[in-house]
């Protein structure tokens, strides 16, 4: 919970383009409803439970594994989950 706590009050009162310039990164993105096939069926059904209309899924990345879900609405990012394994979005190592 701690974690939980820092990262909240790390990003608290920040516009969503404050919050991805903050990052520094470029693992920061909108994820569109065709992209959200890709994405853990798990992560999935919490994300739909979350999702309505007009909103928008996007993901941040805290450190090289952990990522931040959440959807946006207007201006205001909801955290939905918090990935700390990046299992939301599986991707294939590079270099290895």
């Amino acid at each position: 919970m701690v974690y939980v706590k820092k990262l909240v009050d790390r990003y608290e009162d920040k516009t969503i383009s404050e919050i991805e310039r903050a990052s520094g990164n470029n693992h920061n993105h909108f994820w569109g409803n065709d992209d959200l096939k890709k994405l853990d069926p798990d992560l999935q059904k919490i994300l739909s439970k979350k999702f309505k209309d007009q909103a928008q899924v996007f993901q941040f990345q805290l450190t090289s594994k952990v990522r931040v879900w959440g959807i946006v609405e207007g201006n205001i990012f909801n955290i939905v989950c918090l990935d700390e394994e990046h299992k939301g979005y599986k991707t294939k190592k590079k270099n290895t």
